[in-house]
């Protein structure tokens, strides 16, 4: 996730009036990952957990009191002091469910490389804004390789055809219409991998979609920012929907 984000930070910033304009955006973006329904911290105290909980048994404590008996005599009697508790560790590997939703994720992740590919062809873009933008479009090929290496041979490798031809169309016009649909799509991407992340059980892949989501929390507040966003709020709203495997046709 670091070097995306430095090749982001890279590529957008040939001048320096232009480095403190996008470094502002991206300092801006960190209170908008901070509130991300709490998904991104809030996952590093659960990743910790899972890392470090270990199955053991805590074996009961027996105590042992003497007690009088019905002739007088001293009898010793047996309780136990403390519950049995065991803790299972999670796999670090993807699970049989793990590998519907990460194929998925990573079929969105080249839908939306494929939307910038659009966008970049038509010259919609230009000269520091169309670096910047280039750099948004490898973080999703780059996003979409590292899914690609978790999932292996079952990875789909391709992007959700019906998805790509409804949005099509958004990526075609002015600066401001594409960077409006690039940031509304970026963010339905937070949407749906939060989703993921909260419904995974590999630790592997829930660090992987993690990484991602507040990657591109960050893009949607830079092409908000392109897009004509005067203040703040306006900058920071993510408002979306996630996308579900289920709205899409399996391939």
């Amino acid at each position: 996730m670091d070097t995306k984000q430095a090749a982001l930070t890279d590529a957008a910033a040939p001048t320096d009036a232009d480095t403190a304009t996008i470094g502002g955006f991206v300092a801006r973006r960190r209170v908008l990952v901070a509130g991300i329904s709490g998904t991104a911290f809030s996952l590093l105290p659960l990743l910790g957990g899972r890392a470090h909980a270990s199955g053991r048994n805590n074996p009961s404590t027996a105590t042992t009191e003497p007690t009088s008996g019905s002739d007088g005599s001293t009898v010793a009697t047996t309780g136990d002091t403390a519950a049995a508790t065991t803790t299972t560790t999670p796999p670090k590997r993807p699970t049989g469910d793990d590998m519907v939703l990460l194929s998925f994720a990573q079929s969105v992740e080249l839908t939306i490389r494929d939307l910038y590919d659009v966008a970049i062809g038509a010259g919609t873009f230009k000269d520091a804004t169309l670096e910047a933008v280039k750099a948004i479009r490898e973080a999703h090929e780059a996003y979409a390789q590292s899914l690609s290496g978790l999932l292996g041979r079952v990875a789909p490798n391709t992007r959700v055809d019906e998805l790509f031809s409804s949005l099509e169309k958004g990526f075609s016009g002015s600066e401001s219409e594409v960077a409006t649909a690039a940031r509304a799509l970026e963010n339905t991407a937070v949407a749906t991998h939060s989703g993921v992340v909260g419904r995974l059980i590999g630790i592997d892949g829930s660090a992987l979609v993690a990484s991602m989501l507040i990657v591109e929390a960050r893009h949607a507040t830079y092409l908000a920012t392109i897009a004509g966003a005067k203040t703040l709020d306006d900058e920071l709203n993510g408002d979306a929907t996630a996308l579900s495997p289920s709205d899409y046709t399996a391939k």
